[in-house]
Order: C-alpha cells, then sequence, then structure tokens
C-alpha cells in the first residue's frame, strides 16, 4: 500500500512539473484523479493473489522485512490430520534456517503452554516448525463476559471458549496478586502511583 501511494505522488509531481495549472484542475476533478490512482493501483489484487499462491513478496523496497520469500506453504492433503495441522503450524521465519546457532530452534519458557514441546519435524525444520499446543486458541479479540452484539441483537449467552478464557485469565491475576504483583490501573491519574502496604515494590 505504500509503495502505491508512493507512486501515485510520484505521478502527480510529474504531472504538476509539466503543467501546474493542469495538474490542479485535474486533482479537483474525481473521474480524473480516480483514473490516475487506478492506473497505479490497478496491481494490489495482481500481487495479494501472487503472494498468496507462491509465498514471494513483490516489493521494490523490500519492507525492511528479513525475508522475501516462503512466506505461505501448500496444505498438503495426505490425509485429514495431516492437513489440520497445516493450520496449526507456527514457522519462526527462512531467515532462521541459515543460521548455525541453536538459540532459535529452542522452546523459551515464555512459548510454555502456546505451542507443543514435541510436534516439530526431524531435520532442518527442528524447532522452527512448531505447532500450538492443543488447549491454546487464537482470538482477535480481547475475551470479555459482554454479549455478543449481532445485527440481530445482543446474544443472551457467552460462548464457552470466551467464558473459560475469563474464568482463567482471573484465577491468573488472582495468583499474580498473591505473588506480590501490582495490579494494572493501580494509581491517580497524575501518574503518582498509590500501592497497598501488602505490594512488593518493583
Amino acid at each position: 500500500m505504500d509503495e502505491v501511494l508512493y507512486g501515485i505522488r510520484q505521478v502527480l509531481k510529474r504531472d504538476y512539473k509539466m503543467n501546474p495549472v493542469k495538474c490542479e484542475a485535474s486533482v479537483m476533478n474525481a473521474k480524473i484523479l480516480q483514473g490516475k490512482i487506478d492506473l497505479i493501483s490497478k496491481t494490489i489484487g495482481q500481487k495479494l493473489c501472487s503472494f498468496l499462491s507462491t509465498g514471494n513478496l513483490i516489493s521494490s523496497s523490500g519492507l525492511d522485512l528479513q525475508q522475501a520469500t516462503g512466506f505461505t506453504i501448500v496444505a498438503e492433503r495426505l490425509n485429514l490430520l495431516r492437513y489440520m495441522s497445516h493450520f496449526q503450524s507456527v514457522h519462526r521465519g527462512q531467515f532462521f534456517t541459515t543460521m548455525k546457532t541453536t538459540t532459535v530452534r529452542k522452546l523459551l519458557p515464555e512459548s510454555w503452554g502456546f505451542l507443543c514441546p514435541v510436534h516439530t519435524p526431524d531435520g532442518s525444520p527442528c524447532g522452527l516448525l512448531n505447532h500450538l499446543a492443543r488447549e491454546s486458541a487464537i482470538l482477535a479479540y480481547s475475551p470479555s463476559v459482554k454479549p455478543c452484539v449481532t445485527p440481530h441483537g445482543p446474544l443472551p449467552y457467552v460462548s464457552q471458549v470466551n467464558a473459560a478464557l475469563v474464568n482463567k485469565r482471573a484465577y491468573i491475576q488472582d495468583v499474580l496478586v498473591q505473588l506480590g504483583m501490582v495490579p494494572s490501573g493501580v494509581g491517580s491519574g497524575d501518574g503518582q502511583l498509590c500501592l497497598g502496604a501488602d505490594y512488593i515494590p518493583v
């Protein structure tokens, strides 16, 4: 998107240098401006289709990423379990396959409970291609007890997954506070933190 906007800007700058009056008039005309934008932005869909089918990033700037290939993989239909495991896989990136150190392949403590410690292939992708743990769930929203609102009104119940996540989160927060951690939101609006006597200062 950034490259498309940059290309549109360059076209407008070029037109302004050639004929400033005509360029100002064309910018004010929505149809002419839309035509100039369409000339540059018509390849977004083609680039996105190519990206999803091949996994190769088509970009002149590189977007400061460590790799330009290998973003997607083909879901093999050898059997049902193999096919479904593709949607639970987490890959560190092609960049790390060439590293000689084994640090990036280790299962770090912050990954316990989220990534399965044994479901990783042998060979070169060992430790780089992991899979989600059985109990982990991916959410596109923060769990809450608020009812879900639909076009037909709010739903009268909270889903079981959502309710379980809320209960687990509340339990973890209680344990952390008992161990001496300060709950978020403690303090006054002017930034002066007011702690109780039972909290351990960190």
